[in-house]
């Protein structure tokens, strides 16, 4: 596996025209080990109850006012808050209730250890009666991005262009 992760990392950092000097594989390679031991050991939620605030007691901070607010950063969330922010009257505040990006959410080929992360909200689908064969109960994983970002940051980059036959002909 290591070889394969020092692959990944070189053929990602010549696809970005970096020179040698910017190579940094074994910076990059331990970094892949360690989400690779961490997406191993993964156990994905049962339910969110983790979310669940465990002081009900505690002060509310006070951060200011905000002509803003804006849950969840995310495409959207991010590409909002910039657009607003623009306009240099506007106090915006933009809320992520994940992590950070790190050097690994570059490199899309890393997205599935990204699913198998606390990066990822954990949801399921419904059991299915026609589908999800290989998953328990039926129901397949729904990965949804935790992290600045959101779902584009650990998708992989993947666009699925429908077949145009399936919708001239009603199988949508």
């Amino acid at each position: 596996m290591e070889i394969l992760t020092v692959l990944i990392v070189v053929f990602h950092l010549v696809m970005c025209q970096q020179t040698p000097n910017d190579l940094k594989v074994e910076y990059y390679a331990k970094n892949i080990r360690n989400a690779l031991a961490l997406a191993e050991d993964y156990q994905p939620r049962q339910n969110n109850s983790d979310l669940l605030a465990t002081n009900q007691n505690a002060s509310p901070i006070d951060f200011g006012e905000f002509d803003f607010i804006i849950v969840g950063s995310g495409s959207s969330g991010s590409a909002f808050a910039a657009k607003m922010s623009e306009i240099k009257t506007f106090k915006i505040l933009s809320l992520e209730a994940g992590d950070y990006n790190d050097d690994l959410t570059k490199i899309p080929y890393l997205s599935t250890l990204f699913q198998k992360s606390d990066r990822n909200w954990g949801y399921f689908s419904s059991p299915q009666k026609n589908a999800c064969f290989g998953w328990i109960d039926n129901r397949c994983s729904f990965p949804r991005g935790k992290i600045l970002g959101g779902s584009s940051a650990i998708d992989g980059v993947d666009y699925i262009r429908g077949n145009k036959a399936d919708f001239d002909n009603g199988h949508h």
